[in-house]
């Protein structure tokens, strides 16, 4: 039902990747998972997500920067941006919606199944 509509996982916690892998799986979601920014950019460029979720910290580069760059570019403004993070301040929050993140989900609020649930009615709403 979701094969069609690929989701770009990207967070270098390798737990985190893995249970998301998981419930990916077993929602039946295309998906593919980058640990850092340069492949998540990569991705981006070549597979054009319909959907990206992003942790702000990265190793190489900071989620937000690469919001920006997706925003930026005519190529890629078009993805669907959610911020999974467990930075929860306020100022960060706000740079991502202004950024153009549609949703800012906080890790540790929010268990995979939860985020799959959302993930669901995002793509079951036409999208």
């Amino acid at each position: 039902m979701y094969e069609d509509k690929l989701i770009l996982f990207v967070d270098d916690d390798t737990n985190i990747t893995t249970l998301y892998s998981s419930v990916f799986s077993h929602a039946g979601f295309n998906y593919q998972i980058a640990h850092n920014a340069l492949q998540a950019e990569q991705l981006i460029k070549t597979k054009k997500p319909h959907l990206l979720l992003l942790d702000i910290m990265l190793p190489d580069k900071n989620g937000l920067e690469i919001l920006r760059e997706i925003k930026a570019d005519p190529e890629t403004q078009g993805i669907m941006v959610w911020m999974l993070s467990n930075l929860g301040d306020i100022d960060t929050r706000t740079k991502a919606s202004e950024l153009g993140a549609s949703e800012y989900i906080i890790k540790a609020q929010f268990t995979p199944n939860q985020v799959v649930e959302r993930i669901k009615q995002y793509l079951d709403n036409g999208s």
